[in-house]
């Protein structure tokens, strides 16, 4: 049996702001339903893959991926990497905090998965061992923006929601 891993097909160019409910948390999974709304393009930010054909493993072996970020700042940014199946929806798999000082996996791939990040060199990295055919899809890095943050305490009325946190998310047109 061999698994057909496709991995970004070509150079990310498009990237797109969604707004985030005030109680996300870095490890809630719930903003995978936003990524399907990826598809505008803004001011040469790209996130180019490492290889950019077709990688072709079988069941048991490791899958290596990079992505390389340019025309944005990218040591200030946490890294996501995500999935998709044929005909499935994007399922996050997992993230790198700005300055690789801590990582958080979705339970689906913990104990196989491994994000790692060069900010050097703009790359991040990822590791999934022990393949099997589910891991079969195509594989995009993400980067994560954080406009504002803040913790306030408030006596009587909360002001309402504002439009400081959002997402920036990469995706190929084919």
């Amino acid at each position: 049996m061999i698994l057909h891993t496709v991995f970004l097909p070509a150079v990310f160019s498009d990237i797109v702001a969604v707004d985030l409910p005030a109680s996300f948390e870095m490890a809630d999974i719930s903003f995978l339903f936003f990524l399907l709304m990826c598809f505008t393009s803004v001011n040469g930010q790209s996130l180019e893959s490492i290889p950019s054909s077709p990688v072709t493993k079988k069941p048991g072996e490791t899958l290596n991926l990079s992505c390389k970020g340019s025309g944005f700042d990218f040591g200030q940014y946490s890294m996501h990497w995500i999935r998709q199946s044929a005909g499935q929806t994007f399922i996050w798999m997992g993230v790198i905090w700005y300055d690789a000082s801590k990582t958080v996996y979705a339970k689906s791939v913990e104990g196989r998965i491994e994000i790692t990040r060069d900010n050097s060199n703009s790359m991040v990295y990822l590791k999934l061992s022990g393949l099997t055919t589910e891991d079969t899809a195509v594989y995009y890095c993400a980067r994560h923006t954080v406009m504002q943050t803040s913790t306030e305490l408030y006596k009587n009325k909360p002001p309402p929601p504002n439009n400081n946190s959002r997402w920036r998310c990469s995706t190929v047109q084919l």
